[in-house]
């Protein structure tokens, strides 16, 4: 049957109507990823504590070097405009005016509980396209925190898992090292 139906694609601009004209109220708990208007996760008590704790440590990290984005869009291609967890972001006075670009994305943080596999599998490959530098997702079910970096095409070359007691250094944000353990909730 699927290949009997075909799909509309919104664009970020269509996207963007359905938003002002109220269509997709700004209660609903959603994104645009590959053109479709898709559902996302509901926020769960660990992890709102590691993303209001990450952004506490990135705030505190980064000062005025950076503009730490908290479940806000960023358009990375005209089909897609996800809401990472955090984007922390290149500072410009030009971002009062617009929704950051993937060429604003310093690194993204995506923090999974129930939302591990659609991160990994879906959401991945879009900030790997759109040329994000690097990406960390926070795992909290199994008390660590994958940084992908040196992306090419739909993939990220570069991996590496930073378990509790260990400390994650950022390649896209010179000096920023954080503690897994202060990032992950207990």
């Amino acid at each position: 049957m699927t290949t009997l139906l075909r799909r509309y694609r919104f664009d970020t601009d269509q996207y963007a109507a359905l938003v002002a004209q109220g269509i997709v109220g700004p209660q609903t708990r959603v994104e645009l990823l590959d053109g479709e208007v898709v559902e996302m996760s509901p926020i769960g008590p660990q992890h709102l504590w590691a993303v209001n704790n990450l952004n506490d440590l990135l705030h505190t990290a980064l000062g005025s070097t950076a503009v730490v984005s908290v479940q806000n869009p960023v358009v990375l291609s005209p089909h897609d405009e996800p809401q990472p967890d955090v984007a922390v972001l290149r500072p410009s006075a030009d971002l009062r005016r617009r929704v950051p670009l993937a060429s604003d994305v310093l690194f993204l943080v995506e923090v999974s509980d129930t939302s591990l596999a659609k991160d990994l599998e879906v959401k991945l490959p879009l900030y790997a396209q759109a040329g994000i530098a690097e990406v960390w997702v926070a795992d909290v079910d199994h008390d660590q925190i994958a940084r992908y970096t040196a992306p090419v095409e739909a993939v990220y070359t570069g991996h590496t898992v930073y378990p509790r007691g260990a400390t994650i250094t950022s390649i896209a944000a010179p000096g920023l090292q954080l503690a897994v353990d202060d990032i992950l909730p207990t």
